[in-house]
């Protein structure tokens, strides 16, 4: 027994030192995301973000509601649901839906650059939920040979919904 409450104490002391933090369920929210989604060498290197919605919750499914993005500018540059073939709007227990910045249609200028997205989601009967896990993954193809040039994370966090402009 004492090994176990030692475990935990090491865990949650892991927990405190990360700043990972753990929310308590919720029934919606928002999601702050960067990204970027432009071309660069003469057009030939395409950059594009991925974004990685995953449900963690076991029997409850989640809602995409609404999917807000805004160049460096501060200019809206995309405002609904991806028609993107991999997007779910509504994302089941432990299933994953996805869509790209290629949703936002032409690339963002050197000016326009990086991309501000919110993702706002919603539990389908108000049961409180583990919040969705959301991350994004930034690409860059030398669109000549397909060859993928660099892959990085992109952060993503909880947010407070934004005031509206």
């Amino acid at each position: 027994m004492r090994n176990r409450i030692i475990d935990l104490m090491v865990f949650l002391a892991g927990v405190c030192i990360s700043g990972i933090t753990i929310a308590a369920p919720a029934t919606e929210g928002f999601v702050a995301c960067g990204g970027n989604h432009y071309t660069r060498n003469g057009g030939i290197e395409e950059h594009t973000t991925r974004y990685n919605i995953r449900n963690p919750n076991f029997t409850a499914p989640i809602v995409i509601t609404n999917i807000i993005m805004y160049n460096g500018n501060g200019v809206q540059v995309f405002n609904g649901i991806p028609t993107d073939t991999e997007f779910k709007q509504l994302v089941r227990p432990l299933q994953t839906s996805r869509f790209t910045s290629n949703e936002i249609g032409a690339f963002l200028a050197n000016g326009g650059r990086p991309l501000m997205t919110f993702i706002k989601w919603r539990t389908v009967n108000a049961t409180p939920v583990e919040e969705p896990m959301i991350g994004g993954v930034h690409r860059s193809v030398d669109t000549s040979t397909g060859f993928r040039v660099a892959e990085h994370k992109v952060g993503c966090s909880n947010v407070p919904p934004p005031a509206a402009p």
